[in-house]
């Protein structure tokens, strides 16, 4: 029953539950654009990429409504408004965002944990790379300039993906006898 997917959902299935999950997901989404409008609009800063996002439409729509003597005189490129995306729109480009690749990523980050498992060595020298770019602090977030330090780490992802590519690129030939 679980390999075959019938044009119909039947309750309490597989499918039935994913269907229901996702119903759950989108809603959460949904309340995060909405907080997160709220947020942009009244000048917050921006934390998160839904943010960047909204902040965005709102400057663009500012930047619509000024007199053209204002945009005139102003040096800043204008922002480019498409439109403004409900809450709905954003959360489903979200969703999109969430399961985008997933089988790729999940396979990618399932190997590199097994081979640190594996590994102690080599899991201990990350543990102590991650220390040194946070300066002892196991809790400080970590900023572009502190991931461009992680040689250590950098290598270990590039040696996991090359063992073992999530998605394979090689060209195969076929010998003809």
């Amino acid at each position: 029953m679980e390999l075959v997917n019938f044009p119909i959902v039947l309750p309490f299935t597989k499918i039935w539950h994913g269907i229901k999950a996702r119903k759950i997901v989108l809603r959460e989404f949904e309340a995060c654009a909405a907080k997160s409008r709220v947020r942009m609009l009244n000048k917050e800063p921006i934390t998160c990429m839904m943010d960047a996002w909204i902040r965005e439409m709102i400057d663009a729509k500012e930047y619509a409504e000024l007199p053209e003597e204002k945009k005139q005189g102003s040096d800043a490129p204008a922002p480019i408004l498409i439109r403004d995306f409900s809450d709905s729109e954003i959360a489903q480009t979200f969703l999109s965002f969430l399961f985008a690749s997933q089988d790729a990523t999940s396979s990618a980050i399932t190997w590199l944990f097994q081979y640190m498992a594996d590994n102690r060595e080599i899991l201990e020298k990350v543990r102590a790379e991650q220390l040194a770019v946070r300066d002892g602090d196991r809790n400080k977030r970590i900023t572009l300039e502190m991931a461009e330090k992680m040689d250590y780490t950098r290598w270990c992802v590039k040696e996991t993906l090359r063992m073992r590519p999530p998605v394979l690129m090689g060209i195969h030939t076929i010998n003809s006898y």
